[in-house]
């Protein structure tokens, strides 16, 4: 440790203790659709404020260009054509090609980063079955076999935070091991895993590109709506409120504004023509949602004057 981070090491390490002993901390009784972990803070007053309770995170969410949908739609087409393709050539586990086009699209990427998570998982699941092959040559069985699973749990933990490929070398083995793949023939096994696998990323990256490619667009400009509704309802709360009785509309608002942020960086990843037309809103938004929130927990505990929340009014007209 160089001496001039010394206090940085400290602050790290003093937050993760105060985290451990928060986390250690009773959870208070969650109501329907709330979060009941212990980090939740409904009564938070400051920037960053906690996020909003799952229902309502559910609820927005429910929408045909949401990234929740359309990330629930590509991974529901590419599964069911690489499962659908592995049956139909004769081969007994389409779970195999299920699984990987899942691991591929599960969080819903952007078209870069997805296309090269599925080329890791390509690259990491052949080398894994060649691995494989050397534990089949061998016919490990008992003490060796419980040595091989160890050791391949421990690579896929090693590696699982650092690089996926590498992590997929150790996997693949341990479920073909785990799988009782040892007492067919290694051809078999072979053939029929390499061309799941291959299906998988086939689909996954098919569907990655070209399906609804314009939802990110719509999906956008649904977030700078809702952002602008947000702000009004704060702006309304503040009427009747102090900032301290309107804390639920500046959660709801932060929340907006950064997935407003969220899916403007997709955009100029998937579509960088169509970030650069919007992106002069994008920065309006965010400069307008967090000067009313700025201001809020400026003055957390004040009734706001009707001058004042027609000085924080303006901000919001400005983006509409």
């Amino acid at each position: 440790m160089r001496p001039g981070e010394r206090d940085l090491v400290e602050r790290t390490l003093d937050a993760n203790r105060r985290l451990v002993r928060r986390n250690a901390e009773p959870a208070s009784p969650s109501t329907s659709g709330s979060d009941s972990h212990p980090l939740f803070d409904a009564h938070r007053s400051v920037i960053p404020h906690t996020r909003p309770s799952m229902m309502y995170r559910l609820t927005r969410s429910d929408n045909r260009h949401s990234h929740t949908v359309i990330t629930a739609e590509k991974v529901f087409l590419a599964t069911l054509f690489a499962a659908v393709s592995g049956v139909a050539l004769g081969f007994d586990r389409p779970d195999w090609a299920v699984v990987s086009a899942l691991l591929m699209l599960q969080w819903g990427p952007d078209r870069i980063p997805g296309q090269v998570r599925g080329l890791h998982r390509l690259v990491g699941s052949l080398l894994g079955i060649a691995l494989f092959g050397i534990f089949h040559h061998f016919e490990v069985s008992g003490f060796s076999l419980l040595l091989v699973l160890a050791l391949c749990q421990f690579g896929a933990e090693f590696f699982v935070t650092r690089n996926y490929a590498l992590t997929v070398i150790f996997t693949t083995p341990l479920a073909l091991l785990m799988g009782d793949s040892l007492a067919q023939p290694f051809g078999q096994v072979f053939t029929a895993r390499t061309v799941e696998v291959v299906l998988s990323i086939v689909f996954g990256s098919l569907f990655l590109w070209i399906w609804r490619p314009h939802a990110e667009q719509r999906h956008h400009f649904r977030l700078q709506i809702r952002c602008r509704k947000a702000m009004g309802s704060l702006l309304g709360a503040l009427l009747v409120t102090p900032p301290s009785g309107a804390k639920e509309e500046r959660r709801d608002l932060q929340y907006e504004l950064l997935a407003e942020r969220q899916a403007v960086n997709s955009l100029a990843l998937d579509h960088p023509g169509t970030a650069l037309t919007v992106w002069a809103d994008h920065v309006e938004i965010q400069r307008a949602g967090y000067a009313i929130l700025d201001y809020c927990s400026a003055h957390n505990d004040e009734m706001l004057t009707a001058a004042q929340v027609e000085a924080l009014a303006a901000h919001l007209k400005r983006v509409l």
